[in-house]
């Protein structure tokens, strides 16, 4: 498993339909569009953000992590937010490889946390997500709800 930072968002294209198949966009009246998607990585990337990429054995994507340094809303720190993580199914090593990575690009930008996210809007496993992230040391931070405007 080798994990690359990259400025070419075509790399995680194959990816999206993985993803797709198991988000739960229309249990949240979300419209989910790959060409969104990339448009949104191209703008992290151009803004001072990173697109890491998982790649297996066989030089294949099999995950991605996309984060952006934001100034924290309560004090002087600078965070790293997650907007985007994935691993296909049958590769979720990739996951911790590619949240590792995170870490570490958080640390190395002068950002004093790492924001993570478990959305139901993944996938059915936000349960087990958060169940992970609290086993490796991360603290609930928030809750968020989605509400439709119209």
């Amino acid at each position: 498993m080798k994990i690359v930072e990259t400025k070419d968002i075509t790399t995680i294209r194959p990816l999206y339909d993985a993803w797709l198949a198991i988000a739960n966009g229309e249990e949240f009246g979300l419209d989910l569009d790959p060409v969104v998607a990339d448009t949104n990585a191209q703008t992290i990337i151009e803004s001072g953000g990173s697109l890491l990429v998982a790649y297996d054995e066989d030089d294949s994507p099999v995950g991605f992590f996309a984060l952006s340094p934001m100034p924290s809303a309560f004090g002087r720190q600078l965070l790293a937010v997650e907007t985007m993580w994935f691993a296909l199914p049958n590769a979720q090593k990739a996951g911790l490889a590619l949240l590792k990575e995170a870490r570490l690009w958080a640390e190395e930008n002068g950002c004093s946390h790492l924001m993570i996210s478990g959305s139901r809007l993944a996938s059915d496993l936000h349960d087990k997500v958060c169940s992970f992230c609290e086993r490796i040391g991360a603290k609930q931070f928030e809750t968020v709800y989605l509400m439709e405007t119209n």
